[in-house]
């Protein structure tokens, strides 16, 4: 199966960075959208770069379209996409119905790989389930399907969540810091709990975190007293704030 990369940018980069991680070279062309990035590539990497985009839809089964929103439906659109082929968007916003009219008769999936992709460590979310995009996706980390679209439209605001993280962390990390740990350790440690509560998580889906939580805040403990504070300063509830905004900034995309 031959993996095309539509748009080479910040992320387009870094799904192909993953792609060589995982010794898939070979299986993935890149397009010339974003030429200096996709020439760094090949010279890092050993990529082919396709001549155009005309030549990267002829030549590969499934393409990742990677462009910004704004872009996509005019990057993909007067294309030779085919019977059998898979497109997989991974835009903010654009409906499947909006990009199926652009490629048909291609296949459309959506999904929404993070930046981790160049560890092979994303989350992958995906509407609807494919196996084509199954397969093509899985190196970069960890797939889930999707049921629905309104859902998939939800799930996706996780990707600015996402990128929050780093604010959380980099605000513990200086915590740490400040109180005299060194600024590496601090850092790789955080995220250490970060990755040990996540996949706690992970792999207990069938379980409310609320209810680990409960174990985890003993009487008089470090961490009820932390989350008290927490609770007391209704740190929590901005968070929710902030995920409606994104879903809402998602839907105002799909509109446009």
């Amino acid at each position: 199966m031959k993996i095309g990369i539509l748009g080479v940018g910040h992320l387009g980069g870094a799904l192909a960075e993953g792609y060589a991680n995982a010794d898939m070279t070979s299986d993935v062309i890149l397009s010339p959208r974003g030429r200096e990035r996709s020439t760094l590539l090949r010279s890092t990497h050993g990529f082919e770069v396709a001549e155009d985009n005309v030549a990267l839809v002829r030549a590969c089964d499934v393409v990742i379209v990677s462009t910004r929103p704004d872009a996509v439906i005019s990057s993909i659109q007067m294309l030779p996409w085919r019977e059998g082929q898979v497109l997989i968007s991974a835009a903010d916003g654009i409906t499947a119905g909006s990009l199926r009219s652009a490629v048909a008769p291609a296949e459309v999936v959506r999904s929404m790989p993070v930046l981790a992709s160049a560890l092979n460590q994303s989350a992958v979310p995906i509407y609807p389930e494919n196996q084509m995009a199954i397969k093509a996706l899985a190196p970069l980390g960890y797939v889930t399907s999707i049921k629905s679209e309104d859902a998939f439209s939800s799930v996706s605001a996780l990707g600015a969540w996402f990128g929050w993280l780093f604010a959380l962390a980099g605000s513990t990390a200086d915590d740490l810091i400040e109180a005299g740990v060194d600024q590496q350790t601090a850092r790789k440690v955080k995220a250490d709990m970060m990755r040990a509560a996540g996949a706690m998580i992970a792999d207990r889906p069938d379980r409310d975190p609320h209810d680990t939580l409960k174990n985890l805040a003993t009487p008089g403990g470090i961490t009820e007293v932390g989350l008290k504070t927490l609770k007391d300063a209704n740190a929590l509830e901005p968070w929710g704030a902030a995920m409606d905004a994104a879903m809402k900034k998602l839907q105002t995309l799909g509109r446009s």
